[in-house]
């Protein structure tokens, strides 16, 4: 949960957007600081446990059953979207796509946990596959990814004990004048 949260630190409010919010646990933090926020996720089954964490907790966040590449939402209404420990289909051209035009410009996409970097050598031996670094080549192809996709990419990393998380911040760029 501590790394989730660190994604927080770089998400503009007060309306914004969880793409694939799982068991709610994110998104009911997220709520709590801004009440504007939504919650977008495919699955009726992690709709259902999230309908019962939020009913306990007394917060009522719009929730959108959708798949990432085809949000039923209007363009331009986001200021931040949120991304943590997220499936594959967040980097998928047509998901970018997406974020991008429910993001106002200058609006921020924030993705957290495509990877975690482990500096305890102890602790890497156990875990490779899930806790590697990529290699330089595999950033900079996620990078341009993002970038073709009308953002302007950083990644800001935070450290948490032995770990460090990397962060991808993409700030959605002014649609060009003749695009609009």
């Amino acid at each position: 949960p501590a790394w989730r949260r660190l994604a927080l630190a770089e998400l503009p409010g007060p309306r914004v957007l969880e793409v694939g919010f799982g068991t709610g646990e994110l998104l009911a933090e997220v709520t709590a600081r801004y009440p504007l926020a939504v919650g977008l996720e495919l699955s009726p089954a992690m709709h259902a446990v999230t309908a019962r964490r939020m009913a306990r907790l007394g917060l009522a966040p719009a929730r959108v059953r959708a798949y990432a590449q085809a949000m039923p939402l209007a363009a331009g209404c986001f200021d931040g979207l949120l991304s943590t420990f997220p499936a594959p289909y967040i980097l998928e051209p047509a998901t970018l796509a997406e974020c991008a035009r429910v993001l106002r410009p200058g609006g921020k996409l924030v993705i957290g946990g495509l990877w975690v970097r482990l500096r305890r050598p102890s602790v890497l031996s156990l875990l490779p596959v899930f806790y590697a670094d990529p290699t330089p080549a595999h950033v900079a192809s996620i990078t341009k990814r993002v970038a073709a996709a009308g953002f302007a990419v950083t990644w800001p990393v935070y450290t948490m004990g032995s770990a460090e998380l990397p962060l991808l911040v993409a700030e959605r760029l002014p649609i060009p004048a003749e695009a609009a």
